[in-house]
């Protein structure tokens, strides 16, 4: 069996898309979809990998007069150290050369903290290592969630473990034995996992997934509820999402006695639906509260479950339903997971604090299920904007399995991206542990020029006409791109950018010689958003508009939040670490001298204006060559609106839907248009074609 994914690849039967990712002690276990929608299940010994490497400012290791070699051999009698290499790497997205390196694997994510302590101990500089566990199995394997791919394994007399192949090494391997290694034995994770997707795409595929949304009902009439409130319902609703579709295949209601209303929640992916209302409820009377739990684990084991919907399951439903099983006495049958381990209740939950606009936060912790997703969406910001399609393409994109990426905040999801496009430059780039931040002292000067704070325009009470509404796209983001902007390049240190592209009035310079990683990550995300919105614009398959609605508004909101004018990144003058704004660096970027852009007045009357700045980019859209009866041509994308006369008023239409029927003006000189025009001003449309390459580039004011 074949399933072609688009025009251009096509999967096999054997591919497999990862689900889950568990850790279990010194194990790691796996879960996998096929295409069929089968569940997998691989317990494997991951050995995950850390770096020692000279600081940021060397470039050859030298400490205490050790060289590598030496630090491998001292390294390698750690009793948790699995096998040592030497690499080739970039110490960070700021390094040009590229320098050696040690690559540690460890024997399992459990002892890795005691590892990391004892290098420490020594002093010695370790990369990779402030990296969230999960997203750290995805990078050292090269793999993603949901993406499709061969998973390598040999049978074993204990385990399923990921195959191990041989490597060969310039240099000698050192095992915690103490003894050299002959390069043809030693045995190592090498590329365990084979994807056959890229997450650049919009269109691909997804297994079915089976979804449930559990609505505990609490027989008490307060505003408060307490783990000691009993329970008296549970509401289930199942469906499957497929093809990018959710649909809903049976609803189900245990009951054991009245009950109040559900606990309120955000939930619209499977909203809310009164059982007592609505006939589709299939309805089964229990007859006490730990038959009412029973009956929602015999329910997800027997369906397979793929995703839990539980409205405020971090902060108090997955507790609440744990210490109602402990009060009857099932908590050792009480298991929502794939994995034989009950669900007990968290005590030690290390929720995030946090204080804005003189308010204190608190986000609950996340509640994993071992082979589940569990998402919440009142703990999830990207799955209430994006819904299930958008948190699927942050998942794939930043390689975190999805109840992570759906309680990540944007800043940790782009962070995630990045960590995955330094991965995969050749050779990769390491992670420093620690970042390097400061910010130099401004003159009130300064200030007046790099600091220019917000403007308020307040407005004259009174009823207007001809009032418009002006919004950038991905405004920040689009400079980035455009010129480059990030930390490793705003004032870099080549010789041959100091005179180059230079930020008017601060004087700061940017590099033209090195690509930095948010310029790549903003064309990753960008690109990607640009093709959505056309693809929103000219499909007429709801199913997928809704679809590509979602992705784009999960990457909208990444694109926003990031990068508003606030936000610091790290720059370096005479030597020395600055962190500056982001609209420090980038206000007034481009020349706008001398240039101007038709407008109106206060009248309503039009005139001409000075542009205060422009963005140049590559056209979004395909570009059309518009010719006019009269010979006359015009290049526009796609999305341009043209001003067309109609029997009795003007009409904006845009350049792919113009038509031979459609009359557009042709000022040779400017004047008033809401005047009557004469024939020679107004011309029919002769010609309309679509160029197969634009060069130039468009300019968006």
């Amino acid at each position: 069996m074949q399933i072609f994914i688009n025009e251009n690849q096509v999967h096999c039967e054997k591919c497999e898309y990862i689900l889950d990712i568990h850790f279990d002690g010194h194990i790691t276990h796996i879960w996998t979809k096929t295409i069929a929608g089968e569940t997998k299940h691989y317990p494997i010994h991951y050995h995950p990998r850390i770096y020692i490497a000279p600081p940021l400012t060397e470039t050859i290791y030298q400490y205490n007069h050790d060289s590598l070699e030496e630090i491998a051999k001292n390294v390698a009698m750690h009793p948790d150290v699995i096998a040592i290499r030497e690499i080739d790497c970039y110490l960070s997205s700021k390094s040009d050369s590229i320098v050696k390196a040690l690559e540690v694997e460890i024997y399992s994510l459990k002892v890795m903290p005691h590892v990391i302590r004892d290098l420490k101990q020594k002093n010695y500089y370790l990369y990779n290592v402030d990296i969230n566990k999960r997203q750290h199995f995805f990078l050292d394997t090269n793999a993603y969630p949901l993406g499709a791919c061969h998973i390598h394994t040999r049978d074993t007399t204990d385990n399923v473990y990921l195959r191990f192949e041989p490597l060969a090494h310039r240099n000698e391997l050192y095992r915690n034995d103490y003894s050299p290694i002959p390069r043809s034995v030693e045995l190592r994770m090498d590329n365990p996992i084979t994807m056959y997707d890229d997450v650049n795409k919009i269109d691909y595929y997804v297994p079915p997934l089976k979804i449930l949304r559990v609505d505990p009902m609490i027989d008490k009439k307060v505003s408060f509820n307490t783990y000691k409130d009993q329970l008296s319902a549970i509401k289930l609703q199942y469906g499957i999402y497929e093809d990018h579709e959710l649909t809903i295949r049976e609803r189900l209601e245990f009951k054991m006695g009245k009950h109040t209303k559900p606990l309120e929640s955000k939930a619209n992916l499977i909203p809310f639906v009164d059982a007592e209302s609505d006939s589709s409820f299939l309805k089964s009377a229990v007859s006490t509260e730990g038959q009412l739990l029973l009956k929602l684990v015999e329910y997800i084991k027997e369906h397979d479950i793929d995703i839990i919907l539980l409205p405020l399951g971090d902060k108090f439903t997955m507790n609440y339903l744990a210490h109602r099983a402990k009060h009857n006495k099932i908590s050792d049958r009480f298991v929502l997971g794939r994995l034989p381990q009950p669900q007990y209740a968290r005590k030690d939950q290390k929720s995030q604090v946090w204080v804005t606009y003189g308010q204190i936060l608190n986000k609950a912790a996340v509640m994993y299920l071992p082979g589940r997703i569990h998402l919440d969406y009142d703990n999830s910001f990207i799955l209430y904007e994006g819904e299930l399609a958008g948190v699927i393409d942050m998942t794939r994109m930043s390689a975190t399995p999805m109840e992570r990426t759906s309680r990540a905040s944007i800043g940790t999801t782009l962070t995630g991206i990045e960590f995955v496009i330094s991965q995969n430059t050749i050779p990769r780039t390491l992670v420093p542990e620690n970042k390097v931040g400061g910010e130099q002292l401004k003159d009130s000067d300064l200030l007046l020029i790099a600091d220019n704070g917000g403007l308020t325009y307040p407005a004259i009470a009174g009823v207007y006409d001809q009032v418009w509404a002006m919004d950038f796209t991905s405004l920040y983001p689009m400079i980035m791109m455009k010129h480059n902007v990030g930390s490793e390049t705003v004032l870099c240190e080549h010789e041959n950018c100091t005179d180059k592209n230079i930020v008017p009035e601060l004087g700061y310079h940017i590099c033209n010689m090195r690509e930095c990683v948010v310029t790549k990550t903003m064309k990753l995300i960008l690109s990607k958003r640009v093709t959505m919105k056309y693809m929103k614009k000219t499909l007429k398959e709801k199913k997928r508009v809704d679809r590509y609605k979602g992705m784009d508004s999960a990457l909208k909101w990444i694109l926003v939040c990031c990068f508003e004018g606030s936000t610091r990144v790290l720059v370096r003058k005479n030597g020395e670490y600055l962190s500056e704004r982001l609209d420090t660096i980038v206000n007034e970027f481009t020349d706008t001298d001398k240039l101007e852009a038709l407008g109106m007045d206060e009248q309503g009357q039009p005139e001409f204006k000075p542009v205060k700045g422009v963005i140049k980019i590559r056209p979004e859209t395909p570009v059309f060559r518009v010719q006019f009866q009269g010979g006359k041509t015009a290049v526009a994308t796609a999305d341009h609106l043209w001003p067309v006369r109609t029997s009795n008023d003007w009409q904006n239409v845009r350049t792919d839907q113009l038509t031979k029927d459609h009359w557009i003006p042709q000022l040779e000189q400017f004047r008033n248009v809401s005047n009557k025009l004469s024939d020679k001003e107004i011309q029919r449309l002769e010609r309309l074609e679509v160029l197969a390459e634009a060069p130039m580039h468009f300019t968006r004011v």
